[in-house]
């Protein structure tokens, strides 16, 4: 098939800081996010938090004026200079995806 797209898809990140519980090999820590989209999360990071990149985690992300968002995924990258790290999501429920969804559309 030949031919152009004619849109382009739209990647909606939402700068706001929220408390995120990360959970690594059954020990939970909480941090904050710097920014949060569709598929995945930004979070503050400490030098001996354990967030290496591939590292698997459960998430569970405290939008302001919702019920909790529950995630598990990946560590993609890291910063340490910047204190930051980038958590793609790999599996959220429907209804957790949706509550996220709703909660960015609120937000721009």
């Amino acid at each position: 098939m030949t031919g152009s797209r004619r849109s382009r898809r739209v990647v909606v990140r939402v700068r706001r800081s929220f408390g995120v519980e990360i959970e690594i090999d059954g020990t939970s820590r909480t941090t904050d996010s710097v920014d949060v989209g569709l598929g995945g999360v930004c979070v503050r990071t400490d030098a001996d938090d354990g967030l290496a990149v591939d590292t698997a985690v459960s998430l569970t992300l405290r939008i302001p004026s919702s019920e909790p968002v529950r995630a598990t995924g990946r560590v993609c990258w890291r910063d340490d200079g910047e204190g930051e790290a980038g958590i793609q999501f790999d599996v959220v429920a429907p209804d957790d995806l949706l509550r996220l969804a709703q909660w960015l559309r609120s937000e721009i």
